[in-house]
């Protein structure tokens, strides 16, 4: 049984480097603000989307997540008009001094 476990790791440890290295690329397009090129980057059937939060009194154990309602549900192509809005005209006010991101990468 060891001798399956390690050498599988050297396979784990690889597509773990690999994401990393995906996720902190990525990071590095947005904080640089080189979003056309952060959109190559994604697959054509991205959904990007924030389920709604709800409150349930006395259900602790039970899941607080509205998979009906969503604050933004996004698709690549939602994502590449909001792009081009705000490259391309100067009406995008709540994106006037760029959208601000934070970046966690864990294990």
């Amino acid at each position: 049984m060891v001798g399956k476990v390690s050498s599988l790791l050297p396979a784990k440890i690889e597509t773990q480097f690999e994401i990393t290295n995906f996720l902190y690329h990525e990071a590095y397009l947005l904080d640089h603000r080189r979003y056309s090129e952060w959109l190559e980057i994604l697959d054509d059937d991205l959904v990007y989307r924030m389920p709604a939060r709800v409150t349930k009194e006395g259900k602790h154990d039970m899941p607080n997540i509205d998979e009906i309602s969503t604050y933004f549900k996004d698709t690549k192509k939602s994502l590449e008009t909001r792009i081009k809005r705000l490259d391309t005209t100067s009406s995008a006010w709540s994106e006037f001094s760029g959208p601000l991101q934070r970046h966690f990468v864990s294990l």
